[in-house]
């Protein structure tokens, strides 16, 4: 079975999102990030 990982990280937003890779979108499909976006 799939195990969950919830994080929540308080801090500057953008030093929270360049150690992001990915994302949730409005679906549940995971998304990689695009800097281009």
């Amino acid at each position: 079975s799939e195990s969950d990982i919830h994080i929540h990280w308080k801090g500057a937003a953008e030093l929270v999102l360049d150690s992001c890779t990915q994302y949730l979108d409005q679906d549940g499909s995971i998304q990689q990030i695009n800097p281009d976006k």
